[in-house]
């Protein structure tokens, strides 16, 4: 489906909610053949586990997801101006904020999937590679619904200095102080991005901050940390052949960085 907003074109990818998936499933298969999207869905969501498996990418995949998350304004009625889970860091213009550095990579590791599969949308496919990379990573299975808009392309994506309040990257969180947003404290800070422009509680703020357990930081990054890319910038726990795969398993991806646990 297709439709038009003041910045261009945009594309609905709108699935089937599960019902939708078995509905027709036994003899009428022949006569009710399954619907596209969800047939695409299903393959995707097999691809994106063989992908997280292989690359050892699961750190990253959820990054890309709070950050596409991250720009929802609950101040802004307008879609897509006010952002949120819209696909929007797909695309180089929002992949350029300084916030999102690195996460090019994450974008050409699931463009192949997103090619193949043109009933699925990247706002979905972001989501269900996040929520995989966690489950694959020892977490729960996340219960997700999908069908959610996708921008078209750059031009429907959030600019950096949209949000009131904040100097820049549409109000994704700094790293470190000095905190775009005049904040004294990091507390302050958070409360500013994810309570005054996202809506979130102190403690629901608590819980989604503990996300930073799995991953590294990395210096050529957020800048927030000494440690970078390679085994000769790695902190103890990131060297190419430390165990952090939650099954004991070989594999880090990229060494290098710095992380808050042994087993990120």
């Amino acid at each position: 489906e297709f439709g038009s907003t003041s910045c261009g074109n945009f594309k609905a990818r709108q699935v089937l909610g599960a019902e939708a998936m078995s509905c027709f499933s036994g003899c009428f298969d022949w006569f009710f053949p399954e619907d596209p999207k969800v047939c695409g869905l299903r393959n995707a969501r097999e691809d994106l586990k063989k992908l997280i498996n292989t690359r050892n990418c699961n750190p990253i995949m959820v990054r890309m997801a709070w950050h596409d998350s991250g720009t929802y304004d609950q101040r802004i009625k307008e879609w897509p101006q006010r952002g949120g889970a819209n696909g929007g860091t797909y695309f180089k213009e929002q992949l350029d904020f300084g916030a999102n550095a690195g996460l090019d990579k994450a974008r050409d590791f699931i463009k192949p999937i997103f090619d193949k599969y043109p009933h699925v949308g990247q706002a979905d496919l972001i989501q269900m590679a996040s929520a995989l990379a966690v489950e694959l990573a020892g977490g729960p299975e996340i219960d997700m619904k999908y069908g959610r808009w996708s921008v078209a392309d750059g031009g429907c994506c959030i600019k950096r200095e949209s949000r009131i309040g904040f100097a820049d990257n549409a109000g994704l969180p700094d790293g470190e102080a000095p905190f775009g947003c005049g904040a004294s404290t990091p507390a302050e800070h958070l409360r500013n991005v994810f309570g005054k422009k996202m809506g979130f509680t102190d403690q629901e703020i608590v819980a989604l901050s503990g996300g930073h357990t799995i991953g590294r930081i990395f210096k050529e990054r957020s800048g927030a940390c000494p440690f970078g890319y390679g085994d000769q910038n790695a902190s103890k726990y990131t060297k190419a052949d430390c165990i952090a795969r939650h099954d004991g398993a070989k594999g880090i991806g990229m060494a290098g960085g710095g992380a808050w646990t042994k087993n990120w």
